[in-house]
């Protein structure tokens, strides 16, 4: 497997990933998060990388979303049940129907 320094990625042909499939797993979700690109005839056919690089790449961590963690965690956010959220979630629809339904009746 040869490394392509510009890009960091390591360059595997088929027949290399079929034979080291469980290692280029192991490198993909390793601590290096090592990635790969398949070529086929020296030409590049698809990148291989980790789910987690995906999810980086696709839906990167917005600067407000670990205050909003934060303050969850500090209020016991990261304590409450499924249950518990899908009750405070009804409730809070309730309320919200009275209030549009008292809207609608006395405009």
């Amino acid at each position: 497997m040869a490394r392509i320094n510009t890009l960091g990625l390591t360059r595997v042909t088929p027949t290399q990933l079929r034979a080291n499939f469980g290692d280029i797993l192991r490198r993909l979700s390793g601590k290096q998060r090592e990635r790969f690109v398949v070529s086929k005839n020296d030409k590049a056919k698809a990148i291989l990388l980790s789910l987690q690089d995906y999810i980086d790449l696709i839906a990167p961590d917005h600067p407000l979303m670990a205050e909003i963690h934060a303050y969850s965690v500090a209020h016991g956010g990261d304590k409450i049940s499924m249950e518990e959220i899908d009750a405070e979630i009804a409730a809070c629809r309730a309320v919200q129907r009275e209030q549009d339904a008292a809207s609608i009746c006395c405009d």
